[in-house]
């Protein structure tokens, strides 16, 4: 394979992660749904960092800087969250704020 073919390839695997991201920020806000509710879903959280910690490094990866850092601000805003409990309002208000510029990125 050559050097311009490797170049084809990863362009193709840019655009296909490009287009999955609409649907993978959906599945964010439905796991955050499933945390900041009355009875908070403990596996949604261990998902919800691991999917987000993916999406940092995979745009990174791919060349998408900012969708790279707003995602791992999204982890990092994760931090100190305990399994089963609920965030608090500010927490609540970081998190859909970076998804929100996350959709926009």
């Amino acid at each position: 394979m050559s050097w311009q073919d490797l170049g084809k390839e990863f362009q193709k695997l840019r655009t296909e992660f490009r287009g999955s991201l609409p649907a993978k920020l959906r599945r964010l806000r439905s796991l955050w749904e499933r945390i900041d509710c009355e009875e908070p879903d403990a596996d949604a959280l261990e998902i919800l960092r691991r999917e987000v910690h993916t999406m940092a490094g995979s745009a990174g990866s791919f060349g998408l800087p900012q969708v790279s850092k707003l995602a791992a601000a999204a982890e990092e805003s994760l931090d100190g969250l305990k399994e089963g409990s609920r965030p608090g309002i500010k927490r609540a208000a970081k998190f859909v704020a970076l998804l929100d510029k996350l959709d926009k990125a």
